[in-house]
């Protein structure tokens, strides 16, 4: 699961700016359960490790059912917008 939001964070690294869209915002902010884990200061830290240092990140929260549970919301609702943008022909 985390390896999958791994892959994510660099597949839309490859990406400019141009992927972080309103309609994305809005999927995230509609998303109670996501919004609510993103608001703890633990999902927060977890995020900003995993961009600093990806593997360390990975043994630290391997065994964490929490932090896993919050990469896989988020991990499903970039997933199923990035499966939207493909099919626009600008993408």
């Amino acid at each position: 699961m985390i390896d999958n939001f791994l892959f994510l964070l660099d597949s839309l690294s490859s990406l400019t700016d141009a992927w972080l869209t309103e309609d994305l915002l809005n999927k995230l902010g509609n998303n109670d359960k996501l919004m609510a884990m993103m608001a703890d200061p633990r999902c927060e830290r977890a995020l900003q490790e995993f961009q600093a240092n990806p593997d360390k990140a990975l043994l630290t929260y391997q065994h964490d059912k929490y932090i896993q549970e919050f990469f896989k919301e988020f991990c499903d609702v970039l997933g199923e917008w990035l499966q939207f943008v493909r099919q626009i022909p600008s993408w």
